[in-house]
Formats: structure tokens, sequence, C-alpha cells
């Protein structure tokens, strides 16, 4: 009678442990194909600004009209900022995804996967750049937010190669 009773709970109790193995299994291969889709993300808004030409004369002259210090800052803000705009749809999935798993059992190797990407995608140094950005002067950033070139990812140091090859 009582290796009936054991039996029965073993029973019982085997599809609740397979189904959080399962449930494990899942979560880790959640977690991962969105941490996949980020970094893809990312390499994309990288390769896109790599392969974006120089700006046109007009961007130039527009640039001209500024200290060459604040342009170099804005650039290099600008870029960062980029960036992460191009990232963000997948950003917000990843983050999305990292607060529906945080109170779910998750393997060891999910904990260290959600932990990494955390510091890769989640630096604390943007808001950094986005108070710096704000500290600019409001007549630069509203004359280059205006132009085309500004408004997506761009290479900051190819830009300020050309900006010096202009003589700017």
């Amino acid at each position: 009678m009582t290796i009936r009773i054991f039996l029965a709970c073993f029973l019982i109790a085997l599809p609740a442990s397979w189904a959080a193995a399962n449930d494990a299994e899942d979560n880790h291969r959640f977690i991962t194909s969105k941490i996949a889709e980020y970094i893809a993300t990312s390499k994309q808004c990288r390769d896109h600004a790599l392969e974006r030409k120089p700006p046109n004369a007009e961007t130039i002259k527009t640039l001209s009209r500024f200290k060459s210090d604040d342009v170099a800052r804005f650039a290099m803000i600008r870029s960062v900022l980029m960036q992460q705009r191009c990232e963000q749809s997948e950003l917000n999935e990843l983050a999305y995804a990292i607060v529906v798993l945080e109170n779910t059992a998750l393997a060891a190797e999910t904990v260290e996967a959600i932990s990494a990407i955390k510091v890769l995608a989640f630096d604390i140094q943007i808001r950094r750049f986005q108070r710096q950005y704000e500290n600019l002067p409001r007549d630069l950033r509203a004359s280059l937010e205006s132009l085309d070139y500004f408004n997506e990812p761009f290479d900051n140091v190819a830009l300020r190669r050309h900006l010096s090859d202009s003589g700017l």
C-alpha cells in the first residue's frame, strides 16, 4: 500500500518537474532569442553608420557656422544617441523579456546571460550623454537636428576625419 502511495505521488510530481525543466528551457530560449535579436539589430545599426557617405556640401556649410569644438561634441554625442535610437525597438523587447523572467525560476546559464546583456545593453553612460547633449547650445542642436545626416546612425570618427579634410 505504501508503495502504491509513493508511486502515485511520484507519478503526480513527475509531470510537474518536467514542466519546470521545460519552463527553464523555454525561458532560456526566449531570453537568448531576444538577446540575439538585440545584438543583430545593434550590429545592423553600426554597419549602417559605417556604410554611410560623408555629409553633403550643404551640411558641411551648416557645420561651418559653429565652433569646431561644439560640432565635435555634438557629433560624438549625437552618434551615440542615434545608435541607441536605432536599437530602441529591440532594446525595449529585451527589457520587457528580462522583466517578465525576473520572477521566474531560471537556470544558472540564463541568469548569467541576462546579467551579461544588462551590462552591455543598459549602460548608465547613455544618461550622461543625454545630459551632455541637453547642455549643448540650443541653436546648434536645433540647426543640426534639422539636417537629415544627423537623424540616423553615423560614424562620428569618419565624420570628424571628413571635416578635418574639409578644413573645419
